[in-house]
């Protein structure tokens, strides 16, 4: 089975082992969400979309997954990110990214990829989707359970931005406006204080580029560096891995807050993100249980917070 591309822009097939040691992925946490929907057991490749769109026909029946800041359309009609989804042989899938937006499209047994790869995707070429007739049908019982809940996805909105500088120095919170983003670049960032403060805390201008290094631009401006030969200065610094991901999540305008964590500080953020990504997995595998057990799905709005829950009936 096969997904066909009939357009694409700014479309990559991209794969990638660690949230931790990135070479290509900018938003692990949605490359991850989106192969745990479709029930792909390792971390296969998935395609990546930046800024751009695509569009792909099914060559046969295939269970699908968007996830990211984009829009869905499945045989022209308007569909919901965040959850798998049939598409049925013969329909198209049209992904459309905002300005900035990134977005990662994974199907049921895609390829899996030995290592970290990035290949452009353009018009015409093919993606090989293998998944036997029986798993499908068992990936198609469980659609309604296969959704990432609201309450995980709140979680991923933070936009305090964590740095490893000198030695694991820690910085007092700087708040910057964020002026220029261009997914495959990184971001533009300047500073709203009097100071840049981070030079005067101990940031190692020597230090090496690296997926989302810090670069010191002229002014109070700092760059989120996910291609370096797109910004020149000295190397302060680079993003906490775990906090990549918000690159792909921030919008021009908005308000962004720097701040460098300790060695202890490193050590707890990757805790606390590896902990979130894996409750993606545990929370579909409780739905897809309690769905077979004859549970309903239940929103409850609390605050500016809406909750899901599956609810058994109880005799």
């Amino acid at each position: 089975m096969t997904l066909r591309l009939v357009g694409a822009s700014n479309a990559y097939l991209v794969s990638e082992a660690s949230p931790v040691d990135r070479s290509f992925i900018v938003d692990f946490f949605s490359y991850y969400a989106a192969n745990v929907l479709v029930g792909n057991a390792d971390l296969p490749q998935a395609i990546e979309v930046l800024g751009g769109s695509l569009t792909a026909r099914a060559e046969r029946d295939v269970v699908v997954a968007v996830t990211g800041s984009a829009s869905l359309a499945l045989a022209g009609r308007e569909a919901p990110l965040w959850q798998a989804l049939l598409v049925p042989e013969g329909a198209t899938i049209e992904v459309k990214c905002p300005s900035g937006g990134v977005a990662y499209i994974a199907a049921a047994g895609m390829a899996w990829a030995a290592s970290a790869a990035k290949k452009p995707l353009s018009n015409g070429a093919t993606v090989g989707v293998e998944v036997s007739p029986g798993d499908l049908r068992e990936l198609v019982e469980e659609l309604p359970a296969r959704r990432v809940p609201s309450q995980i996805l709140a979680e991923i909105k933070d936009k305090t931005l964590r740095a490893v500088l000198e030695e694991g120095r820690e910085t007092k919170p700087l708040d910057f406006t964020v002026v220029e983003k261009d997914p495959s670049a990184g971001l533009v960032l300047e500073g709203l204080g009097d100071g840049f403060g981070f030079k005067g805390d101990g940031a190692a201008e020597s230090a090496s580029p690296s997926l989302g290094s810090l670069v010191k631009l002229d002014g109070s401006r700092l760059a989120v560096a996910l291609d370096h030969s797109r910004f020149s200065g000295p190397v302060i610094g680079r993003l906490h891995p775990c906090d990549l991901d918000k690159v792909a999540w921030v919008s021009p305008g908005e308000t962004v807050s720097v701040v460098g964590v300790s060695h202890a500080g490193y050590a707890r953020a990757l805790k606390s993100y590896l902990a979130l990504i894996e409750s993606v997995r545990s929370s579909i595998s409780r739905a897809v249980e309690a769905l077979r057990r004859g549970a309903k799905l239940v929103k409850v709005r609390v605050g500016d917070l809406t909750y899901e829950a599956w609810v058994e009936e109880v005799r």
